[in-house]
């Protein structure tokens, strides 16, 4: 790839986060603010305590896609992020064909005691 090309992606990228640092209204084909927020069903009180300015600049995709969707699914560094392992799974595996695969790259404990700087919604 040509250096003008890797400069013209690198500005286009730039560009496009300026604007969404500013505000990601109309630029995505999701929803997003407060209301994406509550839609995708984090909790009112939770969104409350959110600064308008962040709750203004919110952006949430969920999961649009019907189910059996895919023939694979690809999580690298995301479960070990995620509070309830458990729905995030039945979601990957809602969207999956029959037969699909899951490929996972991640971090785990190993061990019967957590290190101590482990928050607690890690499990």
């Amino acid at each position: 790839m040509a250096t003008r090309d890797v400069s013209t992606i690198r500005q286009a990228i730039t560009d496009k986060y300026r604007q969404v640092a500013v505000s990601p209204q109309g630029l995505f084909r999701c929803p997003t603010g407060e209301a994406s927020a509550l839609g995708l069903g984090y909790p009112p009180v939770l969104v409350a305590r959110v600064p308008d300015l962040v709750r203004a600049r919110f952006v949430g995709v969920g999961n649009p896609f019907p189910d059996a969707s895919f023939d694979i699914a690809l999580s690298n560094g995301v479960l070990n992020l995620i509070p309830d392992k458990p729905a995030a799974l039945c979601e990957v595996f809602r969207v999956l064909k029959p037969g699909g695969r899951l490929q996972v790259c991640d971090m785990g404990l190993v061990g019967e005691a957590p290190p101590p700087d482990k928050a607690p919604w890690s499990d």
